[in-house]
């Protein structure tokens, strides 16, 4: 598990990171040092802001200095899964050897906990960051998974769950210091709650914590856990740091996405961040070595989609605004539907908007397989992703039944699947939006059929998985008007992030920046 969560790469430093990187270094290091106005902090952290490159920084400019000063206190790192717990565990190792650090100093200064973490894969991830073992043993390297913690000796602990590590002290620590990482993605991290009411009401609770995550990607979230109105840390965090007046002392939100190039960050920025999250790379640098690709192979595909595929005036159209987005820089493509379209009301299937997607990932899987076979292009991956299982399968069926044997498959998945995942290109079939001849209300009854107004953050991660380029399939005209409807549970501020996403998005194509396909069936 741990090797194959792992790469080699060159630890980073405060200096490469942007402003708002920066700020969340400085406000960790205020708290680790005891100088902030409290001992908690929160990071809000958007899709591709570069969480795991601030804890990476802090690591190699401040953690590595204080591991000699702060003897007795330690730092323990929770992240929800063994992956993520390995990524920090080996941006950290990365970190501290880049400042002079051993092999063994690692082995003895570090524990990493996780069910799927073993002694054989940190043996693999020391040796690839170093290029060579230093002759440790498999006994000697047991320590760095099994061994216990004296606070003396041990001053890094990465884990998954915080109870695996409290019953693991030799003694009582002077300090722990938290980092909590995704603490909006999960409501597990229930223990914590307790301690941050501990550290805001105690001035002497031998404890700080940094929480990293974003309340408007918690869509992984069981709805037992939001009915019976459970907190979910970050949300928690972000409550007692506004009620104690230190939002702007003890927060910030990362506001440069590295992964979404502009402008198709717009359309979330506006919806679910007050326009505040930016691009740091335009869309048309980003697409530039994928250019060649769609100009010169054009004339290939739409061969083969002549012969493959039923060519039509739909085809023409999308295979049109896909070559034309491509070679012009331009990274967001709207095939504009009108509304959902399922056999029932409580249905999840719209067979039209299905075969589009379908067919959009096949004119992209045909650059993909034409790429791979010339040698001459980068070869760009492919995600094809719905709310509902019964789009992405069936996507994933009869691309497999039909063109699997001409075309590279997309990847197919929900959204809920795919939340901390991209892709170059990303298909992304939207949801239902809520019929308003039912009355216009839209309440907790209607959670499976009409997934956006019971959980917007929904169209938030759907609409921020690419890379390089997106097609949108759906009716942003439908949710645009989001706002109107009447609400039950759900407050109006939450509703309008999805009128004000669409909104944006219709924008962009006016003002020539995305490219739009109305179709009609």
């Amino acid at each position: 598990m741990l090797a194959n969560a792992l790469k080699t790469t060159r630890a980073i430093g405060v200096d490469a990171l942007n402003s708002s990187q920066r700020r969340a270094v400085s406000i960790i290091e205020e708290i680790f040092r005891g100088r902030a106005k409290a001992p908690l902090a929160g990071i809000q952290g958007p899709p591709g802001t570069g969480k795991t490159s601030v804890v990476e920084a802090f690591a190699k400019d401040y953690v590595a200095d204080w591991i000699g000063d702060h003897v007795g206190e330690v730092i323990i790192y929770v992240a929800p899964t063994n992956h993520l717990a390995a990524q920090a565990f080996e941006r950290v190792a990365s970190a501290l050897l880049a400042r002079g650090y051993t092999l063994r100093d690692i082995i003895s200064m570090v524990r990493v906990y996780g069910s799927k973490i073993t002694v054989k894969d940190c043996g693999k991830v020391l040796k690839s960051l170093t290029g060579k073992s230093g002759g440790l043993s498999e006994e000697l390297l047991k320590d760095i998974t099994y061994g216990p913690v004296d606070p003396h000796i041990v001053r890094i602990v990465f884990t998954t769950e915080y109870q695996r590590v409290s019953g693991r002290f030799t003694s009582k620590p002077e300090r722990v210091h938290l980092i909590v990482d995704e603490a909006s993605k999960t409501p597990f991290y229930r223990p914590f709650i307790t301690i941050v009411d501990s550290i805001m009401r105690y001035k002497d609770y031998a404890a700080s914590m940094s929480v990293l995550g974003d309340p408007e990607q918690a869509i992984t979230i069981p709805e037992v856990f939001r009915l019976r109105s459970v907190d979910l840390l970050m949300d928690k965090v972000m409550r007692l740091l506004k009620k104690n007046d230190l939002m702007k002392s003890n927060f910030v939100m990362l506001d440069t996405t590295y992964r979404l190039p502009g402008p198709s960050e717009k359309p979330i920025s506006h919806g679910f961040y007050d326009d505040k999250l930016q691009a740091f790379m335009p869309a048309k640098q980003r697409l530039k070595d994928l250019r060649d690709l769609f100009i010169d192979l054009a004339g290939k595909v739409r061969s083969k989609l002549e012969i493959e595929a039923s060519w039509g005036s739909r085809m023409d159209r999308l295979f049109g605004a896909i070559y034309n987005a491509a070679s012009s820089g331009v990274p967001l493509v709207v095939v504009e539907t009108p509304k959902f379209r399922g056999e029932s009301y409580a249905s999840t299937y719209d067979a039209e908007r299905a075969r589009l997607a379908l067919h959009a990932s096949l004119i992209f899987g045909l650059y993909a397989r034409l790429a791979r076979e010339t040698g001459e292009y980068p070869i760009p991956s492919i995600m094809a992703i719905a709310p509902y299982s019964d789009i992405e399968a069936n996507i994933a069926f009869n691309f497999k039944r039909l063109y699997g044997n001409i075309a590279e498959p997309p990847m197919s998945a929900t959204v809920h699947a795919v939340i901390g995942g991209e892709a170059d290109i990303v298909v992304s079939v939207l949801g239902k939006e809520y019929d308003t001849a039912r009355g216009g209300y839209v309440g907790s009854d209607d959670l499976y059929s009409t997934v956006y107004y019971n959980e917007p953050q929904v169209l938030n991660v759907q609409l921020s998985r690419h890379y390089r380029m997106m097609v949108v399939i759906g009716s942003t005209r439908q949710l645009a008007s989001a706002h109107s409807y009447r609400t039950r549970g759900r407050g109006v501020r939450e509703v309008g992030k999805i009128a004000r996403t669409a909104s944006m998005m219709k924008r962009l194509v006016d003002d020539g920046k995305a490219i739009e396909i109305p179709i009609e069936y």
